[in-house]
């Protein structure tokens, strides 16, 4: 599932959120396959698995931290294997400024296990 604004936010930001968030958790709680959702709005890169749920939020390109995500999802007879990189653009000098703006860039980047991280849900 690909949305814009998340429905687990990767930090706390009341002014940005869901509206009836809980009405789309409950919904996708109803399935016992493994879910990928992806997500945008915060620029922030982070992971959370929730069951068989994953949420992926992803990082901004245009804006610090200057990045995206190469997702990799293998589904086995038992597993669904979900392989998340994060890549920063080659452009250092673009990503040096734009951190610059930032007040918080560690904020952004998130945790090493935010950044990459190979997930299995079991079916």
């Amino acid at each position: 599932i690909y949305m814009h604004v998340p429905v687990i936010e990767p930090y706390n930001s009341p002014n940005h959120r869901l509206l009836d968030a809980d009405k789309f958790i409950e919904i996708v709680n109803k399935y016992e396959n493994p879910i990928g959702v992806f997500q945008g709005h915060y620029h922030a890169a982070k992971i959370t698995q929730k069951g068989n749920i994953v949420y992926i939020s992803c990082p901004s390109l245009v804006t610090y931290p200057n990045a995206f995500r190469i997702v990799t999802v293998t589904n086995y007879w038992n597993k669904t294997v979900f392989k998340i990189e994060f890549k920063e653009t080659r452009l250092k000098n673009v990503q040096k400024m734009a951190k610059l703006l930032m007040f918080s860039p560690s904020f952004f980047t998130g945790e090493e296990d935010d950044r990459n991280a190979v997930i299995t849900v079991k079916r």
